[in-house]
C-alpha cells in the first residue's frame, strides 16, 4: 500500500549504492560506445511499437515499469519538492524487501519539514557524467528522430573525452519511455524537445495522451508538463499550447504512483539523472509550487490499471540487503 509515505529502498542499502562497477549495457539501448577516439555508434532506432503496438489496456504499466527500471539503473535519485506536510523521509515497501518499510537516508538526517516550501535530495543516484549511465543516454536518444544530440556528443569528445552529455535529454527519455512501452510514433511524436512532443498531443485527436487541466487527477502512466526558465509560469492549457507551438522550454514527468497528498513522478535529466520526484498533491490533484509550475496533465488514453504502480514494479535490486552486489551485476 503506498498510503501515506512513499517506501523507497532499503535502510542498509544507502552505504551499500554508493558505489559500484559499471552497469552493463543494456541490449535495448541500441547504441556502442567504442574509444580512440570516443565516440556513440547507433545500432538501432526502431521502437516495438512501430511494428506491432502494444496492448493499449497494458500501456499504462509498461509505461511505468519503464521509467521505475530506469530510475533503478541511475541508483534511485530522488529529490522533494512536496513542500509541506510531510513526515520525515518517505519508504517503500517492494517485492524484493518483502514489502518491509524501509528508508532511504537515516531519519536523524531528516528533520521534519517546515511549514515553508522545500527541496531536498533525498538520493543522488548516477548523474550524466558517471561512465555507468553514457550507453543508456545514448540510447534515449537513438529512438529520436532528427535529433543531433549523438554528432554533437561525439564531436564534444574529440576534444574533451570526459565531458558529460552537452544536449539537454530529459524529452529523448520520456520518448524513450513511450518506444519502451509499445507507443507507436503515431500515437507519441518522439522529439528531441519536449515542446515538440506536446504540440503534436494538443493537435493530434489520434495522439496517446490528451491535455487536462491541471485540477484534474493524474493516474499512474499520465504526463504533467510545466514551463522552464523563463517560460516558468504557465498559467493554464492555453498558454501551454502557445509555448509548445514556440517551440518554448518545458519540461514533463512520468507519473508512477502517489497518495492523497502527493505524487510520484519520473523525469529524465532532473539533478542530471534519471530522478523520482515526490510532488505536493490533494486528493490525487497534482499542485503547482515553487518548484515546478505545473500547468496541465497530459492524460494517457488507456483504461486505469491497478497493476501499473511504482509498488508494484518488479525491480531487481530495490529493498534488497545486497543491493550493491545486485546492481553491479545488472
Amino acid at each position: 500500500m503506498m498510503g501515506r509515505v512513499l517506501r523507497i529502498v532499503a535502510l542498509g542499502a544507502l552505504a551499500l549504492l554508493a558505489a559500484g562497477p559499471a552497469v552493463a549495457a543494456n541490449p535495448r539501448l541500441r547504441v556502442e560506445l567504442v574509444d580512440r577516439p570516443k565516440r556513440i555508434i547507433v545500432r538501432d532506432t526502431a521502437c516495438p511499437g512501430d511494428r506491432a503496438p502494444a496492448d493499449r489496456t497494458t500501456w499504462r504499466r509498461r509505461i511505468v515499469e519503464t521509467a521505475a527500471l530506469e530510475w533503478e539503473a541511475f541508483r534511485f535519485s530522488t529529490l522533494d519538492i512536496a513542500s509541506r506536510g510531510l513526515p520525515r523521509v518517505p519508504t517503500l515497501g517492494t517485492l524484493a524487501s518483502g514489502r518491509t518499510p524501509r528508508t532511504i537516508v537515516p531519519d536523524a538526517a531528516n528533520p521534519p519539514l517546515a511549514d515553508e516550501p522545500a527541496r531536498r535530495l533525498l538520493r543522488v543516484g548516477l548523474s550524466e557524467d558517471a561512465a555507468e549511465t553514457t550507453l543508456r543516454i545514448g540510447g534515449y536518444w537513438a529512438v529520436v528522430p532528427l535529433q543531433s544530440a549523438v554528432d554533437t556528443q561525439n564531436a564534444l569528445w574529440r576534444i574533451w573525452a570526459d565531458t558529460g552529455w552537452a544536449q539537454p535529454w530529459s524529452a529523448a527519455f520520456v520518448s524513450w519511455v513511450m518506444c519502451e512501452a509499445g507507443l507507436p510514433l503515431e500515437a507519441f511524436d518522439r522529439h528531441p524537445q519536449h515542446a515538440g512532443y506536446i504540440a503534436h498531443l494538443y493537435a493530434n485527436p489520434q495522439a496517446a495522451f490528451a491535455p487536462q487541466p491541471i485540477t484534474e487527477r493524474a493516474e499512474p502512466g499520465d504526463l504533467v508538463c510545466a514551463g522552464r526558465g523563463d517560460s516558468q509560469d504557465v498559467a493554464n492549457l492555453e498558454e501551454g499550447w502557445a509555448l509548445a507551438a514556440a517551440s518554448g522550454p518545458m519540461h514533463c514527468d512520468i507519473v508512477v504512483g502517489g497518495a492523497p497528498d502527493r505524487l510520484y513522478l519520473i523525469g529524465g535529466n532532473v539533478e542530471n539523472s534519471v530522478t523520482l520526484t515526490v510532488a505536493p498533491a490533494r486528493d490525487g490533484r497534482i499542485e503547482p509550487n515553487a518548484a515546478r509550475r505545473w500547468f496541465g496533465v497530459f492524460r494517457l488514453k488507456a483504461p486505469s490499471d491497478p497493476d501499473a504502480a511504482i509498488d508494484k514494479v518488479g525491480f531487481a535490486c530495490l529493498g534488497r540487503p545486497d543491493a550493491k552486489a545486485c546492481l553491479a551485476e545488472r
